[in-house]
Formats: structure tokens, sequence, C-alpha cells
């Protein structure tokens, strides 16, 4: 792994709600090297998305500190990606794409327009370029929404949830696209889910929080071969005693995981 990109130390996050103080998450410590892909998964409320909206930038902790590595600009580029696409709904494919490096003035016009229409065909969208969001499917309006934030070269992409509302099949096709972008990028993910099968299957590291206020309770290395795969890498033998101890942290070794 490269650089270190992301250092938290001692993070806590609190706010007042009905006049009484709440506890998103405490004492939140972790490094990200840059190129690595990092899950995080916990229990609902445990201050994930929270933790997420912090390091982008949208929030602000009430205590400790977040260093982010910066580049020699001393500038930081974060792509987002939500559960909800949060595509123009007025843009084409090509135009959502477009819109979003209109704001860099160090890109010509022809640059940005290539950048387009390369994302646009690595996400195998060039049948649908001109097509507007209500005309494609959840898992292709997803796949907009990833190329729109890779497109920017960011330095950390942050995905919250992604694939949440997407079928089982439509996430496998989006979990082996994504692992080939990430691979040939070169970039650093940060990856909030709760799907524990999803989580070993891309992560190099896991996350494990536990319940509100939200620690890390463990840090669970993956020590799966890269590059993976969506459905071979389910049939290798350390793959599912992997899922099993996330499980374990999670919800104990006595619990019926059935219902995860």
């Amino acid at each position: 792994m490269g650089r270190k990109l992301i250092t938290a130390t001692q993070l806590n996050k609190s706010f007042l709600k009905n006049n009484i103080l709440v506890k998103a998450y405490e004492n939140i410590n972790f490094e990200i090297s840059a190129g690595e892909f990092v899950c995080i998964v916990g229990p609902s409320g445990c201050g994930k998305t929270t933790l997420l909206r912090t390091i982008a930038g949208l929030d602000k902790q009430t205590q400790g500190e977040l260093n982010f590595a910066t580049n020699k600009k001393n500038e930081k580029k974060i792509g987002m990606v939500f559960q909800e696409h949060g595509l123009f709904p007025w843009m084409s494919v090509f135009n959502n794409i477009l819109f979003i490096l209109k704001n860099n003035s160090s890109l010509s016009s022809d640059k940005q327009i290539e950048i387009t229409n390369q994302y646009i065909h690595i996400m195998g969208l060039s049948d649908f370029a001109h097509y507007y969001p209500s005309e494609i499917s959840g898992g292709m309006r997803q796949r907009v929404s990833i190329a729109r934030c890779f497109a920017i070269d960011p330095d950390l992409l942050l995905m919250d949830e992604p694939f949440v509302f997407l079928d089982y099949q439509t996430r496998m096709q989006l979990h082996n696209l994504l692992l080939s972008i990430w691979r040939d990028s070169g970039k650093t993910v940060l990856f909030v889910t709760h799907d524990i099968e999803e989580a070993v299957l891309l992560a190099d590291r896991i996350l494990v929080m536990n319940h509100q206020p939200g620690t890390i309770e463990q840090e669970i290395t993956i020590d799966l071969a890269r590059p993976r795969d969506a459905i071979l890498t389910r049939k290798e033998s350390n793959f599912f005693p992997l899922v099993t101890q996330v499980l374990d942290l999670l919800y104990g070794s006595n619990t019926d995981h059935a219902h995860v």
C-alpha cells in the first residue's frame, strides 16, 4: 500500500436532539493508505454514515483530529456515491457526467468530453449515453453515479451503501465492475455497507463498528487473493469463514445469522 492518506485520531461526534445529548460515534481511530479499499460495517445507528460525512467534509467532528494528506497544491478531491443516485433528471447520461467536470478549469472542453466518453465506455453505458435517468434501470443509474465520481480523478472515493436498493444479480455485476475500475485506477475507497458478504468481497480491510455511540471494535484484514470475482471469490475456502468472523463480532457467536 502507498502513503497514509487519512488518519483519524480520537474522533468524537455528538449533537443535541430534543435537548438530549446524543453521541453518534466516539474514540474513532484508524488509518487508510492511498490505494486501499476499506469497508465499514456495523449495526444501524452506529454512526457509519455520520463518520463518512465527517470525512467528506459535510459534517464536523466534535472532538479529535482528522488529517488528510493533500496533494502538492494543498487540495483534496473527494467523490461520494450515495444510496440514491443523485442524478439530474433533466440531463442525459452523457451530460450528467460532463456536468461534474465543468468546474475544472484545468480541463479543456475537448478533454472534458474525452473523459466523459471514456467513463461511459468503461461503465458499459455507450448505448445509453443520450438516455435520461428515468429511461434507464437503477443499476445503470448507479453506474452513472460511480462514473461521475471516478471522472473527477478523486484522491478518495466515499461510498455509502450504493448498491443497497439493487437486486442481487445487478449488485454482483456492479461489484465486478467496481473492483475492475478500482484496480485500474489505483484510487482509495472507503465503503459503508450492511452487507457482510459485500464487505468481504470488496475490502482489503474491514472496520467493524459496534452500537451507538459507534466505536471501531476491531479491524479485520481480508486475505483473499486479488483480482476478485463476485462468484469465484465466494468459492474460496476462507471466504465464508471471514464472513462468519465479522458476523460474530457484530452479533455474537450464539446469534442466529439468518436474519442478517
